[in-house]
């Protein structure tokens, strides 16, 4: 019966321990945030990868004579907004439960486009001796699509002073590309001798991209500013980072740094909590 009593004891005080630090909802967490990252391919030679049907995309390209290629290499802007919640445990005693907690999260983006890649066909006339001449025709690409997000990481926070923290981490962040379509369109000038030039707008074909898979490594540097009884902070976050994909064609550019702000809620009882941790 001894024996019985030390061990029931012994599970009823591992209960009130593993009861008392576990893993608990520490806030949650609403987010914008916009994005720079390089191009992952950026001319018409190289964009079919990022298109389901590459054979008649490239059947495309080869039926259209040129002398020219229009390329944007221009870096891409991703508009997001976010949800995360911030996960910590009661554990005083732990080092990393004391100085670290845990964010999860998920983001989608405004449509992102890209424009200005084109095949151009240029001819320079004697326009005294023409009546109505083909000057130029120039196939136009332009992309858009969607991205959704899912975050993932550690947080470290560090008083400043009263009601400011300093708030550092590393963030992991897949991305998946969505809605990605490519327009096609070609455009015609036309010289004609009484009324000049004439600019006509093809009809636009639209070809089905492809999903694109990514992923993001950031490690982030802000601040946190108590606005309201210790519940209600507004965090403003620069990222600076790398993006990593099988389609990025230049893997030397691939860049992606971001600047945001979150407004972040912490339940009341998580703060009573924190209020007693430090008594």
């Amino acid at each position: 019966m001894t024996r019985l009593a030390i061990i029931l004891s012994l599970l009823l005080l591992w209960h009130k321990q593993s009861t008392a630090q576990k893993i608990f909802l520490k806030s949650y967490q609403l987010g914008y945030t916009i994005t720079d990252r390089d191009p992952f391919r950026n001319n018409p030679s190289n964009l079919a990868p990022l298109l389901k049907n590459q054979a008649e995309y490239i059947s495309l390209i080869n039926s259209i004579n040129h002398n020219g290629i229009y390329g944007n290499p221009a870096i891409e802007k991703i508009k997001s907004i976010s949800f995360a919640i911030e996960l910590s445990k009661n554990n005083l005693h732990s080092f990393f439960w004391k100085h670290f907690t845990i964010s999860l999260g998920a983001g989608i983006s405004g449509k992102i486009r890209k424009d200005g890649m084109g095949l151009n066909n240029r001819n320079v006339f004697n326009y005294d001796t023409l009546n109505h001449r083909k000057i130029e025709s120039t196939l136009w690409i332009t992309n858009f699509s969607q991205q959704i997000n899912f975050t993932g990481g550690l947080n470290y926070k560090v008083k400043i002073f009263n009601g400011v923290r300093f708030t550092t981490g590393i963030i992991f962040q897949p991305n998946l590309t969505l809605n990605n379509c490519f327009d096609m369109q070609i455009d015609s000038i036309f010289f004609k001798k009484n009324t000049g030039i004439i600019i006509k707008n093809g009809n636009i074909t639209t070809m089905e991209g492809v999903p694109v898979f990514s992923f993001n490594l950031y490690i982030p540097a802000g601040v946190e500013v108590d606005v309201y009884k210790q519940q209600f902070f507004i965090q403003s976050t620069f990222n600076a980072g790398f993006l990593f994909s099988r389609y990025y064609l230049d893997q030397n550019k691939k860049e992606a740094n971001g600047f945001g702000f979150s407004l972040i809620y912490k339940p009341t009882k998580v703060v009573n909590t924190e209020k007693r941790s430090r008594l």
